[in-house]
């Protein structure tokens, strides 16, 4: 018998592996005859855990906060007595009795209106107040240090793997040509990357979407691996601890010349970010009392979609210097996470805000 504890990490790694390991069958089946319209039916699989998720998330009952905000203080209660029992092992019956009325501040209690612009006004202030909150005692360290982290987040796992994987390619030109004799350099062309992407959709069996296929395993090793290592190190160390291998394993790639090694390597590289990307909003999800998380995450996803537009106005970078960056922004995601408390096995208290 599996412990309840347990429970929950070994059902994750089995439906991760297992949606998974739907695609390569589909291909598989379909091989010769993988087409153009094969990819919707790709595309329609892949978002149908979305739907799963979407429909599973609207049967649940409201948050006992939303509800404190509507005035509705007997379901918040009767919400907070079936969590106290389920994360307990207690029955309903043994919730303490609270008062929640002092749960919600003065300020950010709801007021009925029937004027939109009333609504929009009210909503705009609010969040020019929360905002402030972020930049103000006990949060300016956490806000300062969250940002920086999430702007070395900017590429997205997908266009990291779409790079990593032009990478090699070019890498291996690269090989093949000064073998022949022929001066070759390797560069890195963004518009050649998305124009590829494009062209997998068009081409039948295209060697690239396999590539990528394998590539994508690292996605599921990273998350498998913080699933187990969460329950034994705490979250800041395996954020430290998976960005200097992810950088060791990139910057190993230069000097590699086995196309296998090159795609194991890869995969350690991807891995390690998927798992920082992970930590990275778990940190900062339970560094905010709960007024304010909904606001730091929208914040906090501002720099990274900045950034990732800027780069497209770098048309060419070297394969040297686009390794060397990943390097040092792995590098500096676990310097980065050091100030950052890390809450793993302490109680949530909601902080109070020096004004």
């Amino acid at each position: 018998m599996i412990s309840k504890r347990k429970k929950s990490n070994h059902y994750s790694v089995f439906l991760i592996g297992v949606s998974w390991s739907l695609v390569p069958s589909i291909i598989q089946m379909l091989y010769k005859k993988f087409r153009p319209s094969s990819w919707r039916v790709l595309t329609g699989i892949g978002g149908a855990p979305s739907l799963i998720i979407a429909c599973a998330v609207s049967l649940l009952p409201e948050t006992p906060r939303f509800l404190l905000y509507q005035q509705r203080q007997e379901e918040a209660i009767t919400v907070l007595r079936q969590m106290y029992a389920i994360n307990n092992s207690k029955h309903i019956e043994t919730y303490p009795n609270v008062d929640l009325n002092t749960c919600i501040e003065q300020d950010e209690e709801t007021d009925d209106t029937n004027s939109l612009f009333k609504m929009i006004y009210r909503y705009a202030v609010k969040t020019h107040e929360r905002l402030h909150k972020l930049f103000r005692l006990p949060f300016r360290r956490i806000t300062i240090c969250s940002l920086a982290l999430c702007f070395l987040q900017f590429p997205g796992f997908i266009w990291l793997a779409l790079w990593d994987s032009h990478l090699l390619q070019e890498l291996g030109k690269e090989i093949e040509e000064n073998k022949r004799g022929n001066d070759f350099t390797c560069n890195i062309n963004f518009l050649e990357i998305a124009e590829s992407l494009l062209l997998s959709c068009q081409q039948i069996n295209h060697q690239r979407f396999i590539f990528l296929l394998c590539i994508s395993f690292s996605y599921l090793l990273g998350e498998i691996l913080l699933i187990i290592g969460i329950q034994v190190i705490r979250k800041k160390w395996i954020l430290i601890l998976s960005s200097f291998i992810g950088g060791i394993a990139i910057f190993c790639i230069m000097f590699l010349v086995q196309y296998a090694m090159q795609i194991i390597f890869s995969i350690v590289f991807l891995a390690s970010y998927a798992i920082n990307n992970t930590i990275v909003n778990i940190l900062i999800a339970e560094n905010y009392p709960t007024g304010l998380r909904g606001t730091v995450m929208g914040f906090m996803r501002i720099l990274p979609h900045l950034a990732a537009t800027m780069i497209k106005f770098v048309s060419n970078i070297s394969c040297v210097l686009s390794i060397i960056a990943a390097f040092i922004i792995l590098i500096s995601t676990a310097i980065l996470v050091i100030p950052i408390p890390d809450l793993t096995g302490i109680p949530i208290q909601e902080r109070s805000i020096i004004t």
